[in-house]
């Protein structure tokens, strides 16, 4: 008997592996697209920085919004359809978005649909999560963690890095900016097309799989919401966590935006001028590879030693990020070797540190209602990274490449103002204690 359903386990788990890759590889393309593709789109459309990073920042709203609706998600029909809705509705949209590229108010259109596309994808989030949550309670493996951020990672490798390639190829071919990048569009919509048509076939709804009411009610909806955020906001030292959650990662919401500009605006403006085919060599090829390496260290040096312990060091990690930018900004180097160096750098230290902002919000997450807590604690850290984020582009505008990355350097200090805040004797001392 109990090897029976020692072989009924095993066989569970080794059904995980047609599914979890996948799922989270799909989940990567659309904030790919949304944070590092558009922005190349934009860019390459003719559009200022300060009109690119204020859009661009917008897209964020989905995640912000995301605890409003989360409620309908966790108990309205079942995971498995919300998984196959957002993938076939993510399709649609790419597709769209290849259409309305080619108009004249191509703007307007592409905007109004990447808002809706990023409402989509963090829909998706909560699909996949629950989803995810669901089985691990039965079939939990540390490995899976790492999955889980290789295959993110891989996404953002294919969409910032190959399909930058692909877009910038095409402009060579066609001599037509927007015919190219709707092309990229194009294929992105058939990739994910495809994965809902093999997620269809592979996700076999298991007999938990159901929704906890079974009629929408906006009454049951308000009183679900309303329980969540009193807990949330009754949580031990919950005003310093959600000051900590704002602040810390201002500096990462400065550079991130304004970095990729940097790296494919004119020299004449101050930037290096890589084109489309070297920008995705550069920072979606060798920048994203570095940045899964410096995430899969940090995340195992935190298990080892727990968030205490790590947390000092990947602060440093984060504070030494923007230099490598620096030194590109005074040095503009014209040398790929060298500019891949430093992208590197930079994207491993980012890759790193963040471990210690990720493991902290899950730490301060915990509790009865820690994945709704989850999504809230990251509304926050969107709002963040979208407040810093729609300013970047003008202040760098104002004060030039050099001067910005400087400010940058020195705003990361600010992590070290609010690291007391949160950094209490009842942070795990090691991977055993959380």
């Amino acid at each position: 008997m109990d090897k029976d359903i020692h072989i009924n386990e095993l066989a569970a788990k080794k059904k995980l592996w047609l599914w979890l890759p996948s799922l989270y590889f799909v989940k990567g393309i659309p904030y790919a697209v949304l944070t590092i593709l558009a922005m190349v789109v934009f860019k390459r459309m003719g559009l200022s920085n300060g009109v690119v990073t204020f859009y661009i920042s917008w897209f964020l709203l989905g995640w912000i919004a995301k605890p409003l609706w989360r409620p309908v998600v966790d108990t309205l029909i079942t995971r498995r359809f919300w998984v196959l809705l957002t993938e076939l509705l993510m399709a649609a949209l790419l597709y769209v978005i290849s259409i309305v590229m080619v108009k004249d108010s191509w703007l307007g259109y592409s905007f109004f649909y990447m808002l809706l596309l990023s409402v989509v994808a963090c829909t998706h989030d909560v699909a996949v999560n629950n989803y995810y949550i669901e089985q691990l309670n039965r079939h939990s493996s540390p490995r899976f963690v790492v999955i889980r951020r290789i295959f993110s990672g891989i996404s953002l490798l294919i969409v910032s890095g190959v399909m930058a390639m692909v877009g910038g190829n095409m402009e060579v071919i066609t001599r037509r900016i927007d015919n190219s990048w709707a092309f990229v569009f194009y294929l992105l919509s058939i990739v994910v097309a495809i994965f809902f048509i093999y997620h269809l076939i592979v996700l076999r709804r298991p007999s938990d799989d159901m929704p906890i009411v079974y009629r929408f009610s906006v009454k049951k909806f308000r009183r679900m919401f309303r329980r969540r955020a009193v807990a949330f906001f009754r949580k031990p030292k919950a005003l310093h966590s959600i000051i900590f959650l704002v602040l810390y990662p201002v500096s990462f919401g400065l550079l991130t935006r304004v970095s990729v500009l940097f790296l494919i605006d004119r020299p004449s403006y101050g930037g290096l001028g890589l084109s489309p085919q070297d920008f995705g060599f550069v920072e979606g090829t060798v920048g994203v590879s570095a940045l899964i390496v410096g995430g899969i260290f940090g995340l195992l040096l935190k298990s080892r030693f727990g968030l205490r312990r790590s947390l000092l060091l990947m602060t440093l990690s984060l504070l030494l990020a923007p230099l490598p930018f620096l030194l590109l900004s005074f040095e503009l180097p014209q040398e790929l070797f060298f500019i891949s160096i430093c992208i590197a750098a930079e994207h491993f230290l980012i890759g790193f540190g963040l471990n210690a902002y990720l493991a902290y919000l899950e730490h301060f997450s915990r509790g009865i209602h820690s994945s709704a807590h989850k999504g809230m604690s990251m509304a926050i850290t969107a709002f963040s990274l979208m407040v810093t984020g729609m300013i970047s582009g003008d202040w760098q505008e104002a004060v030039g490449y050099q001067n910005y990355f400087t400010y940058v350097t020195i705003s990361g200090f600010i992590m070290i103002i609010v690291l007391p805040l949160v950094y209490a004797k009842d942070l795990p001392h090691s991977s055993k204690d959380e």
